[in-house]
């Protein structure tokens, strides 16, 4: 009986060990951080520090970004004074940290996206399966281009107190294309705690992609051309991979044996977008042209990336 009594009473306490274990790992990994008040830490820069490998990547595509740098933002007013204070905290910090983008405040209007980047607050906004998410950010939706992805307006909705503003600057990175880190220190780590930084990877990145000058870069795509006796059918198009529309009309030059035959003018054309040219008929010099030349902006007059991709030559 003694002995039963006594085998029992190490089982009783095996268990109450093995549950206050399980209890602490359940806490430790899916309990909402623990919250640090403004003067016990503030996110910093992480000069050592980086939150990603080199091929993984940093964002969710290549070369996201606004297609201007000088960004908007509205901050709804069901956020609190604090929520308020620490997302201007965090737009500070990053602007500081970037240098080349700048983040300006103006009225909320809801409906009209008046406004880059638009801040919500509160629990109605919440996805009730995350019980302990603090916040959600990203692009509200982006045109993709040969070369970048150009992010068109961003949203965060916060819904818990943040350490300092980590949980701020964390959705606002994500507004900029930023996906999660593996690194427990980064402030892209999936979870918040309050001793996490940005790192340097982000940061240079940022740098990097904000110091490109907005310009369009065009470029000849899906292109035909049809002689038949001395006359040549054309039926193409002409794309922009740039982060700019061309403020211009946009004109295409035809050349035969180094002159101009014709010139035809295509219009403006916005960043992601194309203007498709069909022409019949199109008289040649001579019966015997072999070869045609076409070019994009053949005056000249729009400033791009790249001059390369603007000509052609066609056997006919």
């Amino acid at each position: 009986m003694g002995k039963g009594l006594g085998i029992l009473a190490v089982l009783i306490i095996l268990f109450v060990i093995s549950s206050y274990t399980l209890w602490n790992t359940i806490q430790n990994n899916y309990s909402a951080p623990e919250i640090l008040r403004l003067g016990n830490y503030t996110p910093t820069v992480d000069v050592k520090g980086i939150s990603y490998d080199n091929e993984s990547g940093l964002q969710f595509y290549d070369n996201m970004r606004f297609d201007h740098k000088d960004l908007t933002f509205g901050i709804s007013p069901e956020c609190d004074n604090e929520q308020t204070n620490n997302m201007i905290s965090a737009m500070e910090f990053l602007q500081k940290q970037v240098r080349n983008i700048t983040f300006r405040q103006e009225i909320f209007k809801d409906k009209e996206n008046n406004t880059d980047i638009r801040i919500y607050c509160g629990e109605a906004y919440k996805d009730k399966e995350n019980l302990y998410v603090a916040g959600e950010g990203g692009p509200d939706y982006i045109i993709r281009t040969t070369t970048f992805n150009i992010i068109k307006g961003g949203k965060i909705v916060l819904y818990r107190e943040s350490c300092s503003y980590n949980v701020e600057l964390h959705e606002l990175l994500h507004v900029f294309g930023l996906k999660h880190s593996e690194n427990k220190k980064s402030i892209l780590f999936p979870e918040s705690f309050c001793d996490q930084h940005i790192t340097m990877d982000i940061v240079e990145e940022l740098r990097r992609l904000y110091s490109i000058e907005p310009l369009p870069d065009l470029y000849f795509e899906n292109i035909t051309a049809t002689k038949h006796g001395i006359y040549v059918d054309l039926f193409l198009t002409v794309k922009n991979q740039g982060i700019r529309g061309t403020e211009q009309n946009i004109t295409l030059g035809l050349y035969s044996e180094d002159k101009k035959l014709t010139e035809f003018v295509l219009g403006p054309i916005d960043y992601g977008s194309g203007r498709v040219l069909r022409t019949e008929n199109t008289q040649l010099r001579t019966r015997s042209t072999t070869e045609i030349r076409l070019v994009i902006d053949s005056e000249n007059v729009t400033k791009e990336y790249s001059k390369e991709n603007n000509e052609i030559t066609l056997r006919v």
